[in-house]
């Protein structure tokens, strides 16, 4: 019964269960309308032609250009069928992992080609990049920085730079895999090492610790490694003793030979102290008795501080006249235009000296000595360089400018000082063996103080009696140096032992002579017997090698280029212990400048804007480097040979043009001294031997006139060239090696294009006696 608008419904059960069971209904049409599907990303790389037909679109691709239809009911299959195998300048492609692409490799020598097939790995780039970081010395932010990022998206976009915090473990994944490798190596190898260490305080005010490893491998190759590059506490000789020790004993190494220091009173305690811990690891020969090594280097750089003691006038002259030189751009150009005037021909410019360093001395007063003439001129034609010396330098007068007496003694302190400056460098080599040249050159530098203590120059005799005292301080007695290092020069096949025994008579007294020779057989002897007590173990013949390889004959002391390593490692069979003895005594540094040159890594790895490393990662980063660097051969002789290849680029410039009239009497005076070379080439190897000799010559400072070594080519050709010798002969005009060499091969063409009937071997020519 209806009730007007209060009218009651009422639903049984089963209608109100299928009510509550309904969706709820989708909302009002009339608020926001649901959103489309996105786009798709094949967009990103296409864009829409703008004056295609509305009712069929089309669109070109960003990379090629090429244009597809792109209405909405074809889809984008097509598009990205496109981008994925036709497009080839897309760079994102995904391509086969196999699929490998040619490149060009690292140059050798010994392969024809370097064409190589590779493909792309992503950790191998990872650990490239983080090489690239070792060895450049660049920061970890380097990896993060603008620039680098998209030289990578150009040159390589599928690879994807890591972070600053992901290449340092990369890093440090890298050191230690080297480090792991290296143990192995010494595991291995079985061989003694010999070690150099010292000491170094950073600009972050901390005092490291350098531990370097030398030794010679299986291939009688010389190696060093930088062990440790470790936070020392103090200097004290115990603390270093205990260190060196907790390093050695974290590599495993126990078979030690040298360990190589310098002239610091601590380190008596510290070798002290390492050679109880090798004794009782059984590591040592001969317990130890001559495992201390100092460092020869410093001592030369002690005894020549000594006769610079007190710094002579003529020095502090010319080291003011240079200063006056180097104090601005305005007075360093005038003074290359004096040097232009006179004709002065040098690469390099005079420069400053550290007084406390006497090898940076040697060096200033060599470079202003070219310059002498161009210091005369500046004052002459200066009036500031005169009134310079007027100027009060800390409440005195200025000393200078240099006169003709100061020059004069200028030149009498480079040729006094250049042979210990040359004998430190090869003290200070660690690429090559340098224990057997200890004892040449200790012999010269004592002979040359003897008798300049007896020269009537006052300046000289002074200098040369004071060096001689502190000479006669660390080495004037045989027991103050150590029997390792004669023996080197014992085991130097072309010296032996009479060469020791003729040294020691030239220096000593007969008796006493013969007495030092003795004693040096009998050390010796006594290594080669606890050589020959382990070769023993190993089942090897047991002969007395020492007698046989003394009596054997020496070789060529006049061989250039000889190679010591190279001369054991072919005879070694022949003395199978005594080659060993020889392979740890070739070993040893005679200086601590392989351990002082980490220092330098450090010192560039913590700059003023790098200096929040800690000292973990420093280690890592110098020790990484180290260990990359000593696989590159390139690296381990482009650093000594940069100056070689200078001095060769600068002879060729002297040689730029060369006359043709000819001077006989000059051509055989060049023939016999210079090129003594005999028998029959082609021509294109005749030319590049002359070319070769020339330069050689040059670095030898005996340059090459223009006129003879034009002469000299024209005099060496067969009788085929007869007539292109006249024609350059009688040519009034100059005429340079290049077009010589050009007009000599077109000839050579022409004539065996023309005789190719009937000659088929090649034209050669002819070199006089």
């Amino acid at each position: 019964m209806d009730s007007g608008n209060d009218t009651e419904t009422h639903s049984t059960p089963s209608e109100s269960a299928a009510s509550t069971s309904l969706l709820p209904l989708p909302p009002s049409s009339l608020g926001k309308r649901k959103p489309s599907r996105k786009p798709s990303m094949v967009w990103d790389h296409y864009e829409k032609m703008e004056n295609s037909d509305p009712d069929n679109p089309r669109c070109k691709c960003k990379y090629c250009g090429v244009d597809y239809a792109c209405n909405s009911k074809y889809g984008t299959s097509t598009l990205l069928n496109h981008l994925n195998h036709h497009c080839k300048k897309y760079p994102y492609r995904v391509q086969d992992k196999k699929q490998k692409i040619l490149t060009f490799g690292a140059q050798n020598e010994s392969d024809g080609s370097n064409l190589l097939a590779v493909g792309f790995n992503k950790e191998a780039c990872r650990l490239a990049c983080a090489k690239m970081i070792i060895l450049d010395e660049l920061p970890f932010s380097f990896v993060e920085g603008r620039g680098f990022r998209m030289f990578c998206n150009v040159a390589c976009p599928k690879f994807d730079p890591p972070s600053r915090r992901t290449i340092v473990r990369y890093i440090y994944a890298l050191y230690l895999d080297e480090k792991l490798q290296l143990k192995n190596t010494f595991s291995l190898n079985c061989q003694r090492i010999s070690l150099t260490t010292d000491t170094w305080t950073s600009i972050q005010n901390i005092n490291y610790m350098s531990l370097t490893a030398h030794y010679i491998d299986s291939n009688w190759m010389l190696h060093k490694r930088i062990l440790n590059f470790c936070v020392i506490p103090n200097h004290k000789g115990e603390t270093i003793g205990k260190l060196i020790g907790n390093c050695l004993y974290e590599w495993g190494i126990e078979r030690v030979f040298t360990i190589t220091v310098d002239n610091a009173s601590a380190n008596n305690v510290a070798i002290e102290y390492i050679k109880r811990k090798l004794n009782n690891w059984k590591g040592c020969v001969l317990d130890g008795d001559h495992l201390h090594m100092r460092c020869c280097a410093h001592i030369v750089n002690l005894i020549v501080s000594e006769g610079l003691r007190e710094a002579h006038d003529s020095i502090a002259s010319i080291r003011n006249a240079v200063r006056y030189v180097r104090s601005s751009p305005a007075r360093l150009q005038k003074f290359k235009e004096y040097a232009a005037q006179e004709k002065i021909e040098s690469n390099s410019l005079v420069f400053l000296d550290v007084p406390t360093r006497w090898n940076s001395t040697y060096l200033m007063l060599e470079a202003a000595l070219k310059f002498q003439k161009a210091f005369e001129r500046l004052e002459e034609d200066d009036g500031h360089y005169l009134s310079y010396f007027r100027e009060d330098d800390g409440g005195r007068k200025r000393l200078g400018p240099p006169n003709f007496v100061d020059w004069n003694n200028a030149l009498i302190f480079v040729k006094f000082f250049k042979s210990f400056y040359d004998v430190t460098l090869k003290f200070s080599s660690s690429l090559h063996v340098s224990s057997n040249a200890y004892f040449h050159e200790i012999c010269s530098i004592q002979s040359q103080l003897d008798a300049w203590s007896l020269s009537g120059d006052y300046l000289l005799s002074d200098m040369a009696t004071k060096m001689k005292r502190k000479f006669d301080k660390y080495w004037g007695k045989m027991d103050d140096i150590n029997p390792l290092l004669l023996i080197a020069a014992v085991l130097d096949p072309r010296y032996k032992l009479d060469y020791v025994e003729y040294c020691f008579g030239d220096i000593y007294a007969e008796d006493v002579a013969g007495l030092m020779t003795k004693n040096l057989k009998e050390i010796l002897m006594s290594l080669y017997d606890w050589y020959k007590k382990k070769a023993a173990k190993e089942s090897i013949e047991i002969k007395n090698e020492v007698d046989r390889y003394l009596l054997d004959p020496c070789e060529d002391i006049s061989k250039k280029d000889f190679d010591v390593l190279n001369w054991w490692r072919v005879n070694g069979t022949k003395y199978p212990i005594l080659s060993k003895l020889a392979k740890d005594v070739f070993a040893i540094q005679v200086s601590t400048v392989a351990s002082e040159s980490a220092f330098s890594t450090g010192g560039r790895i913590l700059d003023p804007f790098r200096s929040s490393l800690t000292p973990k990662m420093v280690e890592v980063l110098v020790c990484t480097q180290n260990w990359l660097k000593a696989f590159s051969v390139i690296d381990r002789f482009y650093m000594e040979d940069v100056e070689y290849y200078d001095k060769l680029d600068a002879a060729w410039k002297k040689l730029a043009t060369y006359f043709a009239k000819p001077s006989w009497f000059h051509i055989r005076d060049f023939e016999n001294v210079s090129f003594k070379l005999k028998g029959h080439r082609i021509i294109t190897e005749y030319l590049l031997d002359t070319r070769i000799d020339a330069n050689e010559l040059a670095l030898l400072r005996l340059p090459v006139t223009n006129e003879d070594l034009i002469l000299y080519v024209l005099n060496g050709l067969s009788s085929n060239f007869k007539d292109n010798s006249t024609a350059f002969c009688t040519r009034e005009s100059a005429v340079s090696f290049d077009d010589l060499h050009e007009h000599l091969i077109e000839y050579d063409s022409y004539f065996k294009r023309l005789s190719i009937s009937s000659i088929t071997t090649p034209i050669i020519v002819h070199v006089a006696n």
